[in-house]
């Protein structure tokens, strides 16, 4: 399954859905700001305490509508995770103002929906790395 929701490429378009599913393990909980830390074959991630063990393994929705892309890391932000990535594919969709990006962190899949004059701007390419910024992330259950 998270193969098939990371292909840029499919007829489907799922719109504002479009995402990836990435397994992570818990390793650690920050009480003061209520976070867990979970680690990936791609980085790490903070997300809101969900209550779930040390160790337990956990699937992480990533949206690419909540995914930006930097050519630089930026830590004056209020976006906590940030992963270093390598872009594979630029693919069109149907809003023409819009593409799909293919990232790779590490071994997995992340995409990203730009615009396309921000892509223009930041002069992506396939095989650049850049630093993805990720707003927001949710636990499937």
């Amino acid at each position: 399954m998270k193969e098939v929701l990371s292909d840029i490429e499919l007829p489907l378009q799922l719109g504002e859905e479009t995402g990836v599913v990435v397994e992570a393990e818990v390793k650690e909980r920050d009480s003061d700001w209520n976070l867990i830390r979970a680690t990936f074959e791609g980085g790490e991630l903070w997300i809101k305490d969900s209550g779930d063990e040390i160790g337990h393994n956990i699937r992480i929705r990533i949206l690419a509508r909540d995914v930006s892309l930097a050519l630089s890391e930026h830590s004056d932000t209020s976006i906590i995770n940030r992963l270093r990535v390598k872009v594979e594919k630029i693919q069109d969709i149907i809003d023409q103002s819009m593409l799909l990006v293919s990232l790779k962190a590490g071994n997995s899949n992340i995409i990203a929906r730009l615009s396309r004059r921000s892509a223009h701007h930041l002069n992506i390419n396939a095989g650049m790395e850049v630093w993805a910024q990720i707003k927001g992330v949710a636990i499937l259950r």
